[in-house]
């Protein structure tokens, strides 16, 4: 599980050794669960944390997960709230 973690990756080019890498460990029918901001549903305050480097959507992070031989069986764009501390103050 990767909660909060991949949009922290430097680029897009960190989340393929990364994802190669949890393919390694999984078993044949394990499963990746994935739970992190989408910048589709919140763009502005995605960047106002300052450790977020990699933006992804729900639909970028399906791609990029399919491409390296994952198969995507569940994506809900918006399952939790943006951020455990709260909306950024603005």
């Amino acid at each position: 599980m990767a909660s909060n973690f991949l949009e922290r990756l430097p680029d897009k080019n960190a989340l393929r050794p990364y994802s190669d890498e949890v393919g390694c460990v999984l078993r044949p029918s394990g499963r990746f669960i994935v739970i992190g901001p989408n910048i589709c549903c919140d763009y502005a305050e995605y960047w106002d944390f300052f450790d977020h480097y990699l933006p992804l959507s729900h639909l970028s992070l399906a791609e990029g997960l399919e491409a390296n031989g994952f198969i995507v069986t569940c994506n809900i764009p918006r399952f939790l709230p943006y951020t455990m501390l709260g909306r950024p103050a603005g």
